[in-house]
């Protein structure tokens, strides 16, 4: 069996199942490594006929990787016909547990002790494979699960979401109906949520199909030995500890931070902050010379901008000029703005003129200005006045703004 590729990539999701089949296209000498015994892994986590979306809309898809907005199971029977009719050379079952550097290589350990090398190495293992879990007394109790993959699964439980996310609020709603769904929420609101599953959150809840308390945490777990609930949930909530006798627990809590993986391939990053991405270029390679971070590990959690990396970071190793997906859109944005210059110059300006925005990476940078707005207002324009409700920030690019305060 072959011991060493041009490009070995890691992780079976959409951003590394893009970056190979690229490759297979180019005619590249690549291998496609996944830990599961499945691509996509996690997408497969996802609850059973979940609608996959395909945003940014605006966002053109650059990769011979089909995908369009639909169904999950749409999705990957799309995905495994791909891989099976363009032949992608992809091994299952094999986690790679070190990245370390070599003379002018990249050396790889398996978790069964194989070794591999590459000249490039495409990290797109995302970051699902590391869930944070309910570190309570009692969590670790079998009624306490961290995934839904059939929620017509269940019927006539007593069921407590614990995360007020996107993810768990489609849970939550998913079991309505045919149980009674509690939402735990540490947070004061649902702010964060999509403005889609906001709507349909409160009109379930205005109609009596589930509860949710806010402002509170999980704080025991305890087996009951007798009575129509296995479990107890104990809970700190702003008015004292609140008991809730339940079946099942659905914990939706995110994931933990990468970065003491990434650390340990000698991956750098500019912050001691434990959320801090790493340091990129704009060709998505890192500190560590070949080793380039893709997708959601890289800070882009949507699946189509990780497709769309997947492309580029294969015509980039391969010595093929090519743009990034969002370069047109930001064209679009600057037409009215330093039109002269191109988007590069245009982007430097920016970071060079606002010190707020030095910490940030280009690939940060280029996603803040795309979701921003570019005001040209004229003399005498009131940009702002007292009293305004707003939550947005201003930063001024080029020229001056004058500020004036009532005496």
């Amino acid at each position: 069996m072959r011991k060493h590729f041009n490009i070995i990539i890691i992780g079976a999701g959409p951003s590394g199942l893009s970056a190979a089949t690229r490759a297979a296209e180019q005619g590249a000498d690549y291998l496609l490594l996944e830990a599961s015994a499945a691509a996509a892994s996690t997408i497969r986590s996802y609850q059973r006929r979940k609608l996959v979306m395909a945003e940014p809309r605006a966002l053109p898809l650059r990769s011979p990787l089909p995908f369009s907005a639909s169904l999950r199971e749409s999705v990957l029977d799309t995905w495994e016909r791909t891989i099976a009719e363009r032949k992608i050379n992809i091994r299952y079952q094999s986690k790679v547990v070190d990245i370390s550097t070599g003379a002018k290589k990249l050396k790889l350990t398996l978790e069964d002790g194989e070794k591999l090398t590459a000249d490039h190495v495409v990290l797109a293992i995302g970051v699902q494979g590391n869930l944070r879990k309910l570190e309570i007394p009692g969590g670790e109790s079998e009624h306490v699960q961290y995934q839904l993959d059939d929620p017509e699964a269940y019927q006539n439980e007593t069921i407590v979401v614990v995360g007020g996310g996107d993810t768990g609020v489609e849970n939550a709603l998913a079991l309505t109906g045919r149980n009674q769904v509690i939402i735990l929420n540490r947070a004061e609101d649902f702010s964060n949520l999509k403005e889609s599953n906001l709507t349909l959150l409160t009109e379930a809840r205005h109609k009596g199909a589930l509860d949710w308390l806010l402002q509170t945490k999980p704080q025991s777990i305890e087996t009951n030995d007798s009575g129509d609930f296995p479990i107890t949930l104990f809970a700190s909530t702003p008015n004292g500890v609140e008991r809730i006798p339940c079946h099942r627990i659905i914990a939706r809590l995110g994931a933990l931070p990468s970065r003491p993986v990434l650390e340990k391939f000698g991956v750098a990053f500019p912050t001691p902050d434990a959320g801090a991405l790493p340091l990129l270029s704009a060709s998505y390679e890192s500190n560590v010379p070949g080793l380039y971070i893709i997708g959601a590990l890289a800070g882009y959690p949507l699946i189509k901008q990780g497709i769309n990396q997947g492309f580029e970071v294969i015509e980039h190793i391969l010595g093929n000029p090519v743009e990034s997906a969002d370069t047109e859109l930001l064209r679009q944005k600057f037409s009215s703005f330093c039109d002269d210059r191109g988007v590069d110059d245009v982007l430097v300006k920016v970071q060079k003129n606002v010190p707020l925005l030095a910490m940030l990476s280009t690939l940060q940078l280029r996603e803040l200005v795309l979701e921003s707005n570019i005001l040209l207002p004229q003399p005498g324009d009131i940009v702002f006045k007292r009293n305004d409700y707003s939550t947005t920030f201003f930063f001024v690019i080029e020229g001056d703004l004058e500020v004036l305060i009532d005496d």
